[in-house]
Parts: C-alpha cells; sequence; structure tokens
C-alpha cells in the first residue's frame, strides 16, 4: 500500500514527534489573512499536455483565461536591468523588485512534523504573475506575447517556486528515515539547531542554497522539462542564474554549488547536518559513504496535492484551482517538548 501523509502523521504522532513545542519560530510570516485566502492547485490541469514533437502545448481544462495584464512584453528579450551605459545594474529599482521576488519572500513549505495534515507547499498567486513577467525578459528579442506564452510564463515561475519548496520536503523525508531507523528525534533538533539561527541573522542556511540548486536542476528534468517549449525553459533557467546571485546570503551560494562536485559534497554536508543536528558535523558523519545511500533525501511521495496557492481575496487564482477556497494555511501543532 503506497505510503500517504496520515500514516505519516499517526507515527509521528504515536512516537511524540508531531508538533511545534512553544516558542519556535517560522522562517516566513503570515499573509494578511484578512485580505488573503488559500485555494489548492490542479496538478493534473497545471502541468497539461505537452506534445513534444508538434512543440505544441495544450492546456487541459481548468486554466484562468491569461491577459497581457501585468506582463511585460516590451520587456522580453532585454534580459538583466542596465543602466544608461548598458552595463548590467546591480542597485536599480528593477533589479531590487525582481530580486525580491523570491522563495523566501513568495512561497513556503509547511513541514508535516509542525502542521501535520495542513502541510504542504505554499505560493503567493501575485509572485507567481510577476516573475513569470521577469522570466520573459530572458526570452529571445521579438518574442510576441501570446496567452499561450503568458500561461507558459506562469507555469515556468511556478515550477521555480515549486522545486525549491519541494527540497524542503526532502529534507523533512531525510530525517523521518532518520528517525524511524534510529527512533530518535532528528527534524525538530536540527531545525532548531541548524536551519533556523541563521534566518535569524538575515543569512539563509544550506539547506536554502540546496534548495535553490534542485530547482534549477530539476527544471530540466521530466516532467517540468516537458510541460514548457525551449525558449520559456531557456529563459526560466537563465533567470534562476541571476537571481541566485541576488538572493540573500547563504541563498546565494547555490550560484557556487551547481558545480556537481561542489554540489553533491554539499548535499552530503546536509545529510550530516540533519544526522548530527550540527552546523559543523564530525567529519565521519560527512564521509560515511553517502553514495551508498542515494535516495535518503528523496521525496516520501509524490507532490502533486497540498499545493496551494495564496490568493487576494479581489483578485483571482492565476493557476487551475482544486477544491474550495480555505480562510488560512493552518496552524501549527503545539506540543512540549
Amino acid at each position: 500500500m503506497p505510503l500517504n501523509t496520515e500514516r505519516v502523521v499517526e507515527v509521528l504522532d504515536d512516537q511524540g514527534w508531531l508538533g511545534m513545542p512553544p516558542d519556535t519560530d517560522m522562517p516566513w510570516d503570515d499573509p494578511d489573512w484578512v485580505d488573503h485566502e488559500v485555494i489548492g492547485v490542479d496538478w493534473d490541469k497545471t502541468m497539461g499536455r505537452f506534445e513534444r514533437s508538434r512543440g505544441d502545448f495544450e492546456p487541459d481544462i481548468g486554466w484562468p483565461d491569461i491577459s497581457p495584464n501585468g506582463f511585460v512584453p516590451d520587456a522580453f528579450g532585454s534580459g538583466a536591468p542596465r543602466d544608461a551605459d548598458g552595463l548590467e545594474s546591480e542597485d536599480s529599482s528593477t533589479t531590487a523588485s525582481m530580486a525580491g521576488r523570491r522563495p523566501e519572500i513568495c512561497a513556503w513549505y509547511q513541514p508535516i512534523h509542525f502542521y501535520g495534515s495542513d502541510w504542504g507547499i505554499y505560493v503567493y498567486s501575485e509572485c507567481i504573475r510577476q516573475v513569470g513577467s521577469d522570466i520573459g525578459r530572458w526570452l529571445p528579442r521579438g518574442t510576441l506575447w501570446t496567452p499561450r506564452l503568458g500561461m507558459e510564463l506562469q507555469l515556468a515561475a511556478f515550477l521555480t517556486f515549486y522545486l525549491h519548496e519541494a527540497f524542503h520536503h526532502k529534507t523533512e523525508a531525510l530525517a523521518i528515515r532518520y528517525q524511524i531507523t534510529r527512533m530518535a528525534s532528528h527534524y525538530y533538533d536540527y531545525w532548531d539547531a541548524v536551519y533556523m539561527p541563521p534566518h535569524r541573522r538575515g543569512h539563509g542556511p544550506l539547506e536554502e542554497a540546496l534548495a535553490n540548486v534542485d530547482s534549477y536542476r530539476r527544471l530540466a528534468q521530466s516532467p517540468y522539462r516537458d510541460v514548457l517549449s525551449t525558449p520559456v525553459y531557456k529563459a526560466a533557467r537563465n533567470y534562476l542564474k541571476w537571481r541566485f546571485r541576488h538572493d540573500p546570503p547563504g541563498y546565494r551560494d547555490a550560484t557556487t554549488l551547481l558545480n556537481g562536485k561542489k554540489g553533491e559534497a554539499a548535499l552530503n554536508l546536509l545529510k550530516a547536518q540533519v544526522m548530527d543536528a550540527v552546523t559543523s558535523p564530525a567529519t565521519t558523519s560527512i564521509d560515511r559513504g553517502w553514495d551508498c545511500a542515494p535516495n535518503m533525501n528523496e521525496s516520501l511521495f509524490g507532490i502533486d496535492s497540498n499545493i496551494y496557492q495564496i490568493v487576494p481575496k479581489s483578485g483571482s487564482y492565476c493557476l487551475p484551482p482544486s477544491g474550495a477556497t480555505r480562510p488560512t494555511a493552518g496552524s501549527p501543532i503545539s506540543r512540549t517538548p
């Protein structure tokens, strides 16, 4: 029988690992729920169908109407923001705005350990639209806006967020595997001692840099590569490489970890961090033959549900919806440490 959330929550609860001790802080801020609501994302309709032989993207029923509102077709093909001399601008208002639309601000992952059945990936719909327009800057010059292109740009933007946040689930899955085999707490200990301290200093931990790397790499893999035309796929990857350089400290380390060997070593370090709940684990933890256990940090199950878009009540969703709207993303489960 396939593993499901209910079984994982049951086991975490039985072992006393479910819930959030008092004073545990989160790296994201909740939306103003007076002005926002939550609606699920229909994975199958969002991904649609892509016929590579015809280069023809055919969305399933359920995509909202795509209008040019929010896109800047005049900027298509312009690449990174530049100053009056044609040099890439590092400190312009456009650069600041684009760099601000990053996973730390636009999306988050609610862990099963802390939220139980309210776990999942949450993404602001406004960010999906805005980042879709940002990705358009790396399209070939002369690209013309069409509803199909708008849909693909929004899909690409969503996938950059989704894949980043899905890596956080993979890290939680790693901790759960440790906990089941060692019958000891790992996830909360790692969260409290390794993951959150850098966030409190405005510096992302190693996990965030690796989540960036994973989003870049997995965008090139099936099924994500299959649903994007070549121009949009290339634009999305070039956008990510640009944005990584402008991310906060820690997050931007992805630029060096895109190198295969460095990225692999960093992933092994993360595995040791989760195991030992320390930022600098013992050498024996880092060099313990991780290549013989290649699937330790894979997802527990496919994340094609528990994906949500945060939508302004005065606005509209931008991905095919699933289920009824909810007033909030839920609250963490409390427990005594």
